[in-house]
């Protein structure tokens, strides 16, 4: 510690016991993030098929010609939308798969495709019942399930 009168002689000396650092960054040395959790709400959608269930109850090889051209075609304009217009202007969501509404053959036929680690799925309107499901991933739907009768998630709002 340097003593009263005299020069310090080191450069340390001067600050007696206080062993912090002299610089700009020493005061209001606070956290921050350096970036932000990605939003992908102005992002236009993306469709993956890589986990389409192709054999349980929502399985898209029951769907028929017509049916599959309408979903097709729903898709395509839906394309045109970013995230954020999709899920505040067409009806579509993510529910928790631990939701109390969530039916119970969907959270076991999950655990079946081994598809049960996902929080959510995201509920995509085609028409007034009917549904896809799919696990979204940043811009991306990972396309699970076609559901004509809303049974995935029971609605008993009129229409649905």
């Amino acid at each position: 510690m340097a003593q009263k009168g005299k020069k310090p002689t080191s450069k340390y000396d001067d600050r007696g016991d206080d062993r912090s650092p002299r610089s700009s960054f020493a005061k209001g040395n606070e956290k921050r993030p350096r970036g932000t959790a990605p939003d992908y709400g102005g992002e236009l959608p993306l469709w993956a098929f890589r986990i389409v269930d192709l054999d349980g109850p929502w399985c898209w090889s029951r769907m028929d010609g017509g049916v599959l051209r309408d979903v097709l075609e729903r898709l395509k304009n839906l394309e045109t939308m970013s995230w954020h217009d999709i899920e505040s202007r067409t009806g579509s969501h993510f529910i928790e798969t631990g939701d109390k509404g969530f039916c119970k053959q969907a959270r076991d036929r999950l655990a079946e495709i081994r598809q049960d680690d996902a929080d959510a799925l995201f509920s995509l309107r085609v028409t007034g019942r009917r549904r896809i499901w799919g696990i979204r991933d940043g811009g991306i739907l990972r396309i699970l399930w076609w559901d004509p009768e809303h049974e995935v998630y029971p609605s008993h709002l009129k229409g649905t």
